[in-house]
């Protein structure tokens, strides 16, 4: 596991506002559910960071091994080693 600091954050209520999506799951894998148009949420997303990426769940590689279950939410986020996807401000999760 790679170590984060607080300069390697990535604040997802820059992306998007927070009344457009449901947040399942924080951490470097992060899940979320649509609230408004999901292509929309997806293509604000997609462009969001250099460090993350973001998976329809029919796109999520199968290296991942994760897109066939059924409790995968349909968009998922996904940082690069040593960073790490929160909500809002300055500080890691804890």
């Amino acid at each position: 596991m790679a170590q984060c600091s607080a300069q390697r954050l990535i604040r997802l209520d820059d992306c998007l506002y927070p009344d457009n999506y449901t947040l399942v799951d924080l951490a470097p894998l992060t899940a979320i559910i649509p609230t408004q148009d999901p292509d929309k949420v997806f293509s604000l997303l997609s462009g969001c960071h250099p460090h993350m990426t973001a998976y329809r769940k029919e796109g999520i590689p199968e290296r991942l091994h994760y897109r066939d279950n059924p409790r995968v939410q349909p968009i998922i986020l996904l940082a690069d080693e040593g960073w790490m996807i929160i909500r809002r401000g300055d500080e890691l999760p804890t």
